[in-house]
């Protein structure tokens, strides 16, 4: 326990040393290329009006990338991280759901699902570390929250999902990404209530 405590205080630092600001906005920003092409085929057969609902995780990657470009410019846009960080706590956790999930399910795992597995994971603590330093006002959250919502209803009444590996987890997945955008909502609010400080990486 005390050495999760201390990786988390470790983690906890890296939104205020500059250091690991340029590192961070290269791995997301071609981490979000990566993502987008793994959706080519699904962008490919969905008409250009839908394409900013479907590829989830590396749109909210691309956006994240901005938010770190602008904390490194000293300068902050509310909306821009308050989307971004609902997005990469969302899809992070949600792939890492997916995933466990089926690997149970079928007692095996792939190679690629593994590297999803871990940079998913990923995207969220980055998102969890960093919202630490967000704070809008409650409209804003609830705000970006709704625009999850929206992305809900798309890809899941509307059919434009990310493909799972195991469509017969269809409902649960669906029920779990409902719930995590009430859950990354009352985590930013939480945060936002009296406890939050102004970051300024040195």
């Amino acid at each position: 326990m005390r050495m999760v405590l201390k990786a988390w205080k470790w983690l906890a630092g890296i939104p205020r040393d500059r250091r690991w600001l340029v590192p961070l906005i290269l791995v997301n920003f071609f981490g979000s290329l990566y993502g987008f092409e793994w959706y080519a085929a699904q962008l490919a057969a969905t008409p250009v009006r839908y394409w900013p609902v479907v590829p989830d995780s590396p749109l909210s990657c691309l956006l994240f990338s901005f938010v770190l470009m602008l904390i490194y410019a000293r300068k902050r846009f509310w909306p821009l991280e308050g989307v971004a960080y609902i997005s990469m706590m969302k899809y992070g956790f949600w792939t890492v759901f997916v995933f466990s999930q089926c690997w149970v399910a079928r007692r095996a795992a792939f190679p690629e699902e593994m590297f999803l597995f871990a940079s998913h994971f990923a995207m969220a603590v980055e998102s969890l570390i960093f919202s630490r330093y967000y704070s809008p006002g409650p409209r804003a959250i609830v705000a970006c929250g709704l625009w999850s919502l929206f992305n809900d209803y798309m890809d899941y009444w509307r059919g434009h999902h990310p493909t799972l590996p195991m469509m017969e987890f269809y409902s649960s997945v669906r029920l779990v990404s409902i719930l995590s955008t009430f859950a990354v909502v009352a985590w930013l609010a939480y945060w936002g209530k009296d406890r939050r400080e102004e970051v300024d990486p040195a």
